[in-house]
């Protein structure tokens, strides 16, 4: 399970005095991250964090935009059909519902001492208050990995700023106070040391090529899990598109009833080569891409007989490639893709 945590820094709007390019950086990643953050929630991709101190410190810095100023920049950057001063309020706003991680770690108030960031540039152009509270971010995503048993390399923060290369940060420090809601958890000792190899991502195609669709697909437990690891693979095979797809170009799609248990039967849910076929194949159908490979499923052997539909609901029976071997069976419904079964290259089969 991947976590990410929204950094207050992302969300802070540049001072009037910045430079308009700055704004207009500030602008994009809010955009873009809104639209991918729904998606990752929709898709069940990740957990999704803020700081509760997140709308205080945008409060007291200033951070929230002022509508006219925004209004102005807006028509400056000719943006007025990509977005309104309107959207972009409702997009913080909608962010800043996010879930609290002090909630989820029952914790008020946490103190630190002898903090350490390296690299630490990427910081040098924040206030004070937003510098402090990256601190205290990744000193909750440390406990996050104590109390909750997670994966330090599945956490990820979503922050800003002006280095691209920026991938990973090492951060050392040390706990010397912790107020907990619950006597249900403590910490043994202080000072409590901190280290944690955080992982930074300022674009969404970046942390999308982060997530290891393949490896949760072949150590998956539930059909969930199953679901996740092709939402992952459809938008990475969509970012690598030369004129990307927007979700409305997608199609909607489910499992059958029969799909894991027929991948499972022909090899095709632990074997990673296999494994990644199958998920290309079923990405390119969601993606309505390389139709060559695609062909209907006839009533009979003739190539003249009609496609096979479905009796309940009228749905198309089709066929795609995954090799010469394997190939992928689905219907078509009204309401989007159902993928059938994996079978062999001379079962012409399809559960209904």
């Amino acid at each position: 399970m991947y976590y990410l945590y929204l950094d207050a820094f992302l969300l802070a709007c540049p001072k009037s005095s910045t430079n308009i390019q700055e704004f207009e950086e500030y602008l994009n990643s809010l955009i873009k991250w809104g639209e991918e953050i729904d998606n990752i929630r929709d898709a069940g991709l990740a957990s999704i964090y803020l700081s509760a101190q997140t709308p205080e410190a945008l409060a007291k810095s200033y951070g929230y935009p002022d509508w006219d100023e925004l209004d102005k920049i807006i028509k400056n950057l000719d943006m007025q059909d990509v977005v309104q001063p309107h959207d972009i309020f409702v997009l913080i706003d909608g962010l800043l519902r996010l879930p609290y991680i002090e909630d989820k770690l029952s914790i008020n108030e946490i103190l630190l001492d002898n903090f350490q960031c390296e690299p630490s540039s990427h910081l040098d152009e924040r206030d004070e208050l937003f510098v402090e509270i990256h601190h205290r971010l990744a000193a909750l995503i440390f406990l996050m990995c104590h109390f909750e048993s997670v994966l330090e390399k599945n956490q990820i923060l979503i922050t800003r700023h002006n280095d691209d290369k920026l991938r990973q940060i090492s951060i050392s420090g040390e706990i010397i106070d912790c107020e907990f809601c619950t006597d249900s958890r403590s910490i043994q000792y202080y000072p409590y040391p901190i280290s944690i190899l955080l992982n930074y991502f300022i674009k969404p195609e970046s942390l999308y090529s982060y997530f290891d669709a393949l490896d949760i697909w072949v150590s998956a437990t539930s059909d969930e899990l199953y679901l996740r690891a092709i939402n992952i693979y459809v938008i990475q095979i969509n970012y690598s598109l030369q004129k990307p797809k927007s979700k409305l170009e997608m199609t909607s799609w489910s499992f059958g009833n029969r799909f894991i248990k027929t991948a499972k039967d022909n090899g095709f849910l632990n074997d990673q080569a296999k494994a990644k076929m199958l998920l290309r194949s079923c990405a390119e159908t969601i993606l309505k891409e390389n139709l060559s490979d695609t062909h209907w499923l006839r009533t009979g052997k003739g190539a003249n007989n009609p496609q096979r539909k479905r009796e309940k609901d009228k749905a198309l029976a089709w066929r795609r490639d995954i090799d010469r071997e394997y190939h992928l069976h689905y219907w078509e419904t009204a309401k989007g893709v159902e993928f059938a079964s994996v079978v062999v290259h001379n079962d012409m089969k399809i559960p209904e």
